[in-house]
């Protein structure tokens, strides 16, 4: 393979486009293998696969994927259980159902559904501030949960920074010098 890159050096123009065999490099550590070094599509598929194999975009990949299901659970949380109860305090108002009608007539009791078909087809906008509200319990829920791990995360490194660290114990050969000089100090 090393008369080609020779060859390849030598003999070609250097205006070959970048998939050429001028831009053919042998890579010496491995025999027989040969990589288009200029070629930016290879050079960026190279970077990816670098990128993608790193144990920081696997754990990355793993936060997003449990981030994604604990937002679901936080959401049921809020829906099911959190609003149901701030309903029965504020005497028995379903926040989710909560809309104001702007610049117009809407009839009263429908639902949120019912009611943006009522003000698309009126022309009137619809403020539907009750899932606002929840929209924001369930923000400010997951955002103190995720407070509390980062919190939590912290103090434990903290922790592991300020417990002192053991001065290692000398091997038995330095224990071994370090009598043989006492011995010498003493009999001099």
């Amino acid at each position: 393979m090393e008369w080609v890159t020779d060859y390849c050096r030598n003999n070609l123009p250097s205006h070959q486009p970048a998939w050429s065999w001028h831009n053919l490099e042998v890579d010496e550590s491995m025999p027989g293998r040969a990589t288009w070094s200029h070629n930016p599509h290879l050079i960026m598929l190279k970077d990816f696969k670098e990128f993608a194999f790193k144990g920081n975009l696997v754990d990355m990949a793993v936060g997003i994927i449990i981030g994604g299901a604990f937002a679901t659970v936080v959401k049921s949380l809020v829906d099911d259980v959190i609003m149901p109860l701030v309903g029965l305090v504020t005497g028995g108002v379903d926040f989710s159902e909560k809309y104001a009608a702007l610049g117009g007539e809407i009839p009263e009791g429908l639902s949120v559904e019912k009611a943006k078909e009522a003000a698309a087809e009126s022309g009137v906008a619809l403020l539907t501030y009750g899932n606002f509200i929840t929209a924001l319990i369930s923000f400010l829920i997951l955002a103190f949960v995720l407070f509390l791990v980062i919190k939590k995360f912290v103090g434990a490194m903290k922790k592991a920074e300020e417990e002192p660290k053991e001065d290692p114990k000398p091997s038995e050969d330095i224990l071994l010098l370090q009598e043989i000089r006492d011995l010498l100090s003493k009999q001099s």
